[in-house]
């Protein structure tokens, strides 16, 4: 499907490292006790930027999935640009995807902190775009937190477990 919709080897690269850390991440909460698809997991991971160069590729991906007939890969798609974890008690299929793209750049290993400090520096001019930066920054420090306090492990120490990223 990411051929046929002209991923290109960097979109197959980013794909695979988003689905090598979200496997490790649903590893690592599944040895904690929850009961997580990993095949789901990894599907999505994989398809979740399969709409990339659209305006708002998330939600483009996730009708383009649905369409196709994969309603819960379609869900996970379609959510994958923002998630606010208040008051969420435990992650599933769909947050772990979204915290996994925020955890990979093509397909190098970054943190939550860089990744997004190097957009706010190329928005830096633009109030409204960094507004909405920040928040989205936020989101995904909660987010790292709450699979961090489920998983009894910081994430550097799970996606360490996987070896080398480069």
């Amino acid at each position: 499907l990411l051929r046929l919709h002209r991923a290109g080897e960097r979109g197959l690269a980013h794909a695979q490292g988003v689905a090598r850390a979200a496997l490790a991440l649903g590893r690592a909460l599944a040895a904690a006790g929850l009961s997580l698809d990993l095949e789901l997991l990894e599907v999505a991971a994989l398809l979740h930027d399969i709409a990339k160069g659209s305006q708002e590729h998330e939600k483009e991906g996730g009708m383009l999935l649905a369409d196709l007939g994969y309603a819960p890969v379609a869900e996970i798609v379609a959510a994958h640009r923002d998630i606010d974890p208040a008051g969420m008690e435990r992650p599933g299929e769909r947050e772990l995807v979204y915290l996994a793209d925020k955890l990979v750049r093509g397909q190098e290993r970054v943190n939550v902190e860089q990744r997004f400090q190097e957009k706010l520096d190329r928005f830096a001019g633009n109030p409204e775009a960094v507004t909405a930066i920040t928040r989205r920054r936020e989101h995904a420090l909660a987010m790292r937190a709450l699979v961090e306090r489920v998983a009894g492990r910081s994430l550097d120490a799970i996606l360490d477990g996987e070896g080398p990223w480069d």
